[in-house]
Order: C-alpha cells, then structure tokens, then sequence
C-alpha cells in the first residue's frame, strides 16, 4: 500500500498546478503588476504603460479572481483582465500576411499537422497551444505568435524592439 501511495505522490507532484496554455487578446488591455486595477499599470523602460493589442497571444499561468496572470515577455509576468480576452478565437488559416506590428510579410503554411511560418530568409516551426501557434526562436522563447480573432488572422513579430514590453 505505501508502494501505491509513494507512487500516485510522485506522479502528482511531476505535473504542474495548473496548464500553461496561451490566451488570446481580444480588446486592448494595460498590464498590471497586481491582479487589481487600483495597483499600478506595468511599465516598460520608456516610463509608458504597457498595452496588449487585439490579437496578441501570451502564455497564461492562471487565474485570480478575474485577473490572469500571464508571461508577456520572457520571464516577465504581469496581470490582464479576465474580460479583455477572446474566448472565441481560432487557429489561422494556412496563408500570406502582414505581420501586425511591423512591415514584415510572412507566409503561414500548414502541411499535415505542422505549422511554419516564413519571414524574410527565416523558416520557423509552429506548435499549436488552443488557438494559437507558437513560433520559437532559438533560445526558446516566442518569435512570432499567429490566431485568428474577431474574424482577422493575426501574426505579431515578439522581439522587445518591437514590442517595447520591457
């Protein structure tokens, strides 16, 4: 029996609390550094508040009396709204856009169940996490982020030049 018991232990204690799964941006929402609207607005280095655009995908970490927690920037956490999600969002279809926050052109293709996405002379592979495809770069972290949200295919590019999430 306590052979039972160590071993249903162990396996509760090596998956994680809670899935972290990307949400969707559905409205423009400022990031807080607590889940509560009288905290303050996060910031980034420009002393400018920090707005998530329609569209946008983050990593979620939970759920806090309306309040998400999510990664916005790699290793760097803040709080959004419950309501300025999209709930109803959708994978893209496989296609040819404009990256949303720069000039950039990208091509989305879907070939079986893998994604690529294709900028410039770059070539990344995609996972789907819900509604959205991840495209990683090579240190792990989002490159590029597409979903389709209120009927628009969105790509955003992630660099923090771009962005100014930090």
């Amino acid at each position: 029996m306590k052979k039972f018991l160590l071993a249903i232990l162990s396996i509760v204690i090596s998956f994680p609390v809670f899935a972290q799964g990307y949400i969707v941006i559905g409205s423009s929402a400022k990031v807080y550094d607590q889940p509560n609207a009288k905290g303050y607005a996060t910031t980034n280095r420009l002393d400018q508040d920090v707005v998530l655009q329609p569209g946008m995908c983050f990593q979620s970490e939970g759920n806090n009396a309306g309040w998400l927690k999510i990664q916005y920037s790699p290793g760097i956490r803040g709080y959004i709204m419950d309501s300025a999600l999209d709930k109803s969002a959708t994978l893209p279809a496989p296609g040819s856009y404009k990256v949303a926050n720069t000039d950039e052109k990208a091509d989305l293709a879907l070939n079986g169940a893998n994604w690529t996405l294709t900028v410039g002379n770059k070539k990344i592979d995609g996972t789907v996490s819900g509604a959205v495809v991840v495209f990683i770069n090579q240190f792990g972290n989002p490159a590029y982020i597409a979903t389709k949200s209120g009927g628009k295919t969105y790509i955003f590019n992630y660099d923090n030049q771009i962005t100014n999430f930090i």
